[in-house]
C-alpha cells in the first residue's frame, strides 16, 4: 500500500514537471537599469530572534551586453536560529511591511516547488528561486555577487522582477522580512553628459 503511495506521488510530481517549461536565458535586458530592493527597520516575523530587523538589500544590474542579471545581495544581523536561510522574488509587492501579500515566487514557467531546485540544472527552477540556484544564507553578515541568466530587467520578459519584491525566509519557510524591488537609475541611451550615482547598499 505504501509503494503504491509513493509511486502515485512520484509520477504526480514528475507530471508535473513535465508540464513544466525551462525558463529561457534573458537575452534582452536594456542597459544601464538598476534596481534595489532594501529591507526595512522593522521585521514582519514579530518572533525572530533579533534586534530589530536583518539589514541588507538587493542591488540587480543589467549586464552590458543585455545577457542576464547581475546581482549583489548583502544581508547583516541574521537570526541566530532558524538557518539556513532562502530568499527568492515573488510576484506580487509589499503593502505595508505585510509579507504574505507577496504571494508566491516569480513562476513564469511553472516550475513549481514539488522538485527542489537543482543549481546545475538553473532553467529547470522557478525564475524567483535565487537561493536555490545561487546558494542559501548561512553565515552573518552575508555577501555574494553572481549573474542569473534567467531574471530580467525587460518589462516585457515574464521573467521581469523590477515591479515585484523579494522575501527573506527561515529554512522552515516561515517569512522573516521583505522588500520591493525600486528603479534606481536609467541612463539614457546617447546621453553622454548623464551621470549615475548608485543607491547604498542598505540603510
Amino acid at each position: 500500500m505504501r509503494t503504491s503511495l509513493g509511486l502515485h506521488i512520484l509520477g504526480a510530481t514528475l507530471a508535473g514537471r513535465v508540464l513544466a517549461d525551462d525558463a529561457p536565458p534573458s537575452t534582452d535586458n536594456p542597459a544601464g537599469v538598476v534596481y534595489q530592493a532594501i529591507l526595512p527597520k522593522e521585521p514582519f516575523f514579530a518572533g525572530a530572534a533579533i534586534e530589530g530587523n536583518v539589514k541588507g538589500s538587493i542591488m540587480a544590474v543589467a549586464e552590458d551586453d543585455g545577457n542576464g542579471v547581475m546581482f549583489s545581495i548583502m544581508f547583516e544581523n541574521l537570526p541566530a536560529e532558524g538557518g539556513p536561510f532562502t530568499y527568492h522574488i515573488h510576484t506580487d509587492r509589499v503593502v505595508d511591511n505585510n509579507c504574505t501579500v507577496t504571494k508566491t515566487h516569480l513562476d513564469p514557467y511553472n516550475a513549481g516547488v514539488a522538485v527542489p531546485c537543482d543549481p546545475s540544472n538553473p532553467q529547470s527552477c522557478e525564475v524567483g528561486d535565487l537561493a536555490g540556484k545561487h546558494g542559501k544564507v548561512d553565515s552573518d553578515p552575508y555577501m555574494m555577487n553572481y549573474t542569473d541568466l534567467y531574471a530580467s530587467t525587460n518589462e516585457s520578459s515574464m521573467s521581469f522582477f523590477g515591479n515585484r519584491s523579494f522575501v527573506l525566509h527561515y529554512a522552515n519557510s516561515t517569512r522573516i522580512t521583505c522588500a520591493n524591488f525600486e528603479l534606481k537609475m536609467m541612463e539614457m541611451p546617447g546621453n553622454c553628459n548623464s551621470t549615475k550615482t548608485p543607491a547604498p547598499m542598505h540603510r
